[in-house]
């Protein structure tokens, strides 16, 4: 009995003073030292026994006591190199963090401080261009403005790479006609395709549906990039885009894109290269073709986040096969696709806007695009003029820039939002901002405004928006002033 009650108490003493050797020692001594020196002094066979067997238990235990020692201070080392370890980790985490974020608000402030001259860049090219030229100098223009939208699409290639890089690319799923997208897409590239002497043809067969669900803006993207380039690296010869269905079921179906070229090609060892941000598949290419290398990458990412992938078959000399494919819901109501790229119907009406933007530039496109629409514009310099003004005046629609001085677009907004209030009307607010990213759109939103319009201006985009935010508005009447519907409601 002796023997079982110490044994079950030296057991449990190595593993609760393993962390102190000695005292782990002398504890056992003391525990098991009096029964072997009592059993060693009766001098019997059976204390002789007993004293042996305590002797080798001793020794035993001491032997675990240092193995459980030596286990638990190496156990607390590595606990402590873990916890080391991971706070570096987490200091790693939030330093990545932190220049993820400086990056991003980098971009997006270069993003603005570049859109912002943009929009007066190609705005009035394209105001000029409108007026009487002579061949000479419409000319001349028009490589202006091909200038002004390469350096454009640079930006927007930047700002969407650095989106997927941070994971804040997202995809919508919205009604569009697949048709349309694709003309929307390759129209454009199809007249730079005929300037160069090169038979282009686009093609979508009956058996693939045109109404889906998904996001046309990421198609349009991928055909762009792949068509530009098909255009691009062809001196001679044909460029073919054509669709095909993959699978199909009750309400999701699987589309193959193609765009074939008989342009330079690319060699077998360049085909997964030229997918990889910043490559080319030749470094001399840059040089007579340019480009940054990020339409392809970036159209590979997309090409993923629509349930497809993305790939090449191609020759050195002898063309290019670019295919892509991309998962899709099948539209029940062909009606709302449709209405995607619908171009907005001519308004013959006279509406008194008030545009609120601190840029002289800004100030004069805008003016101008209404002004030729038969639109009353009156200018407020910051958003601290655009309240005051809005007070004295009764306008159809305002379109507001957010970064002004004084007071910016999102205060004049907020306050003019909450004067409505005991108002009982509501004036439509377009923002017209140079910020572009997606928590950009989201705060206009969200602090009242009811439209969002990325600079530079598209004069089609300008329209439909205006369009859809006064549906119920008459025009000015014989006096300047708003007309409201029968209805009494004022937009």
């Amino acid at each position: 009995m002796l023997l079982i009650c110490v044994t079950g108490v030296v057991s449990g003493a190595t593993t609760s003073f393993a962390p102190n050797l000695a005292i782990m020692r002398w504890f056992l001594i003391a525990l098991i030292g009096p029964s072997l020196v009592v059993d060693a002094v009766a001098g019997t066979p059976h204390g002789y026994a007993m004293g042996s067997l305590f002797s080798m238990y001793l020794l035993f235990s001491m032997i675990q006591g240092r193995r459980r020692s030596r286990e638990y201070w190496s156990a607390l080392a590595d606990s402590e190199l873990l916890k080391v370890r991971a706070e570096e980790l987490e200091r790693a985490r939030l330093a990545a963090e932190a220049s993820s974020r400086a990056k991003s608000e980098f971009l997006a402030n270069i993003s603005h401080e570049l859109r912002t001259p943009m929009n007066g860049v190609i705005g009035m090219t394209d105001l000029t261009l409108a007026s009487d030229l002579t061949p000479e100098q419409r000319q001349d223009l028009q490589v202006v403005k091909s200038s002004a939208e390469s350096l454009l699409k640079l930006l927007n290639e930047l700002l969407d790479y650095s989106k997927v890089e941070a994971g804040k690319l997202e995809i919508e799923r919205i009604p569009f006609s697949l048709r349309q997208t694709m003309d929307v897409a390759a129209k454009p590239l199809s007249i730079l395709a005929r300037s160069k002497g090169l038979s282009f043809h686009c093609e979508a067969p009956e058996e693939v549906p045109d109404a889906l669900i998904g996001d046309p803006e990421r198609v349009r993207q991928i055909l762009v990039n792949l068509i530009g380039n098909a255009v691009k690296f062809t001196e001679r010869g044909e460029v073919r885009v054509s669709v095909e269905r993959l699978g199909s079921g009750a309400e999701e179906v699987e589309l193959q894109f193609t765009v074939r070229d008989t342009g330079i090609g690319v060699a077998a060892d360049k085909r997964e290269v030229i997918f990889h941000p910043f490559a080319q598949a030749d470094g001399s290419t840059t040089r007579r073709f340019g480009g940054t290398g990020l339409g392809l990458a970036i159209s590979a990412r997309l090409a993923q986040m629509i349930g497809g992938r993305i790939w090449l078959e191609s020759e050195a000399g002898r063309g290019s096969r670019f295919h892509f494919t991309g998962k899709f819901g099948i539209e029940p109501d062909p009606r709302g696709a449709e209405a995607r790229y619908a171009p907005p119907s001519l308004d013959s009406r006279t509406l008194n806007i008030l545009l609120a933007d601190d840029n002289l530039v800004n100030q004069k496109v805008v003016t101008h695009l209404l002004g030729r629409r038969g639109h009353n514009v009156v200018v407020a310099v910051d958003g601290r003029e655009a309240v005051e003004t809005a007070e004295k005046q009764r306008f159809d629609l305002i379109l507001m820039d957010v970064e002004m001085p004084v007071m910016s677009g999102l205060e004049a907004t907020a306050i003019l939002r909450r004067r409505e209030r005991t108002a009982n009307a509501r004036t439509p607010i377009i923002a017209l901002t140079a910020h572009v990213m997606k928590e950009d759109r989201e705060r206009c939103l969200s602090a009242g405004m009811d439209g969002y319009l990325a600079k530079p201006i598209d004069e089609g985009a300008l329209l439909a928006q205006i369009a859809e935010h006064t549906r119920g508005v008459t025009g000015a009447g014989p006096d300047g002033c708003p007309t409201p519907l029968d209805d009494g409601t004022n937009f």
